[in-house]
């Protein structure tokens, strides 16, 4: 088993946050991080207040742009 980047093959680790007012019930609550089997790649979710789910393989940076992308379609920003 080789552990990269701290996780095991296969592990999953999820940080919940808290909601804000100022995004408008388009807060990101959810955030999970899952190592994908024994390859070296992650999958980065993001659970948004509103039930929807922005997934990517690319990197966390990517879900911060779909997300605002989002609030800009909702009115928020």
């Amino acid at each position: 088993m080789i552990i990269y980047n701290g996780f095991k093959p296969g592990e999953t680790r999820e940080t919940k946050l808290r909601v804000k007012k100022a995004d408008g019930g388009h807060s990101v609550v959810r955030i999970v991080t899952h190592r994908q089997g024994t390859a070296f790649s992650f999958r980065y979710t993001h659970h948004c207040q509103c039930g929807k789910r922005f997934s990517t393989e690319r990197g966390p940076g990517r879900l911060y742009y779909r997300w605002t992308a989002h609030l800009r379609d909702m009115g928020v920003r």
